[in-house]
């Protein structure tokens, strides 16, 4: 399961969310591991995977959707990229 590794990057890392940071993350080589929420957009997905696989950078997929990881993240916004 995806959310014991999400709890803990929460209380041990410093995420970064959204889409356009984690990709300029990727393309850096800082990014260490990219959660990826079930209702993320597809064209998100290709270009995420796609850059982590030139990197060699871990992608965790959710099983839950952005609302339900804004709520764990304590987010005010859907989130369905984030990072770290």
């Amino acid at each position: 399961m995806s959310l014991p590794k999400l709890r803990d990057a929460l209380k041990n890392q410093k995420l970064i969310y959204g889409t356009r940071e984690t990709l300029r993350n990727i393309k850096l080589g800082k990014a260490k591991a990219v959660f990826l929420a079930k209702d993320c957009n597809e064209t998100t997905k290709n270009s995420i995977a796609y850059y982590s696989k030139l990197k060699k950078i871990d992608i965790i997929q959710m099983e839950h959707g952005g609302k339900e990881i804004a709520q764990l993240c304590k987010k005010n916004f859907p989130v369905s990229v984030l990072s770290y």
